[in-house]
């Protein structure tokens, strides 16, 4: 009995698709569309996919709209695909999981609309070097958010208030000299934060940061931290790298 189980669970091949592979782990439907040289999305994938994986092809520019038909879809792959803009029409109501790494996009689209349901967005590695004003308004149910490796100088106020359940952040490897206030305003469930590889200038006192670091008084190389923010100790804060000021200069 065992056995059967487990073989139950491993994947198993569907009908083949001639570009794709199709396999499905219990309830998950998965397409493997890696690496084939792809421009577009594929015709003819299976109706019920709740996996996409896109990676590593040429599609440069790329309509949500076209995943419309896949109303069971809760995760999409799109890294390494040189995108260099992302189109967000339609809606795609359970999706969930959104990877857009390793692309050459200049900015980033508002998704709040298009994507509800979202919890993880990568879109590190990237060359963003702004976000609109509201970029994550919509995205209510997002926990996981990865900024790490684009060219942001500034963040837009208010950014992080429409993501209440946001848990981990990652801004490390940006060009960042700031922090706008209140960033963490509201963020109870937050537990990890990655600002490591930045050039923040200053950190406000009412940021409760607690430094352990060698330099200067003042001016310090981050070497381990304590964040607390409103003064609840967050178990997982990377600054590494980093050179801040805990009072202006």
């Amino acid at each position: 009995m065992p056995l059967l189980l487990l073989l139950l669970l491993l994947p198993s091949p569907l009908h083949p698709h001639p570009i794709c592979e199709v396999s499905k782990v219990a309830s998950h439907l998965e397409v493997n569309c890696d690496k084939r040289n792809l421009t577009a999305l594929p015709p003819d994938l299976p109706k019920d996919t709740t996996i996409l994986h896109l990676s590593e092809n040429l599609l440069y520019t790329f309509s949500l709209a076209t995943l419309m038909p896949y109303t069971r879809l809760t995760q999409l792959n799109l890294d390494r695909c040189e995108l260099t803009k992302l189109q967000v029409d339609g809606t795609l109501p359970v999706l969930g999981t959104l990877d857009l790494s390793h692309n050459q996009l200049q900015s980033l689209p508002l998704l709040g609309q298009t994507l509800p349901a979202l919890t993880v967005l990568d879109v590190s590695f990237n060359r963003l070097t702004s976000l609109p004003l509201g970029a994550l308004r919509g995205l209510g149910e997002l926990q996981e958010l990865y900024l790490k490796g684009n060219e942001l100088k500034t963040l837009p106020p208010g950014l992080l208030t429409p993501t209440p359940k946001l848990e981990k952040l990652s801004l490390a490897n940006n060009n960042l000299t700031e922090l706008p206030a209140g960033l963490l305003n509201g963020l109870e469930n937050l537990d990890t934060l990655l600002l490591q590889e930045n050039s923040l200038a200053f950190l406000g006192p009412t940021s409760c940061l607690l430094l352990f670091s060698t330099g200067t008084p003042g001016y310090a190389t981050v070497r381990s931290s304590i964040f607390v923010a409103g003064c609840r100790t967050m178990p997982k804060m990377s600054m590494y790298g980093s050179k801040v000021w805990t009072s202006r200069p």
